[in-house]
């Protein structure tokens, strides 16, 4: 069973590309941010059918 994506999550495109912030949703659609190699902040509306959760990251302490 897949996770339903919500504001706060982090996706990327099936396709692949850059890591994106869920903004909002909005009948079915994705308002995401994310920024590029120089900082600058880019925005996108995306379907929900175009993007996949990027697995967390999972730190572990060097002891």
């Amino acid at each position: 069973m897949e996770k339903e994506i919500k504001p706060g999550d982090v996706v990327t495109l099936k396709s692949g590309g850059a890591a994106m912030t869920v903004n909002a949703i909005n009948n079915g659609k994705l308002s995401c941010v994310w920024t590029l190699d120089d900082g600058k902040l880019e925005t996108a509306t995306l379907s929900v059918e175009a993007v996949k959760l990027k697995p967390a990251t999972v730190r572990v302490p060097i002891v």
